[in-house]
């Protein structure tokens, strides 16, 4: 299950800050006593540039049955240290070599000046995944 649809399944006990399994709405996935209901959950916004929170908001919306913070960082077996890498081993993220192919054209093409102009707006609009290499 994702972490979006935890509350179509289950409600929040704020008595016992627990998840219990809902009580009414549709017999889900076949079983009888596991009920869905239609509804909304909420999974707050992040900004993009708070890269760790970005990427772990991502994650859970991509990784099913979460059940702890290095779980969510576990690709094939290897935790990863940061959430954007395991986004990246996860093949969720696109890669730079858009960039890398832009920035070969210009020194091709261009002059000192615009290659570094190129560079900066590359670094302040275009959000490269690695930006140090």
């Amino acid at each position: 299950m994702l972490y979006t649809e935890v509350p179509s399944y289950y409600t929040w006990n704020s008595k016992n800050k627990s998840f219990e399994l809902r009580k009414q709405g549709k017999s889900g996935d076949g079983k009888p006593t596991i009920f869905k209901y239609t509804t909304i959950g909420r999974i707050y916004t992040i900004q993009p540039n708070k890269h760790e929170f970005f990427f772990l908001r991502l994650l859970l919306v991509n990784v099913p049955g979460p059940t702890s913070f290095d779980y969510v960082r576990t690709v094939s077996g290897t935790i990863y240290d940061t959430y954007r890498i395991a986004f990246q081993a996860l093949s969720l993220l696109e890669n730079d070599q858009q960039w890398d192919n832009c920035i070969n054209d210009a020194c091709e093409t261009s002059i000192l000046s615009q290659i570094c102009a190129l560079f900066g707006i590359i670094l302040s609009t275009c959000s490269p995944s690695v930006p140090t290499e």
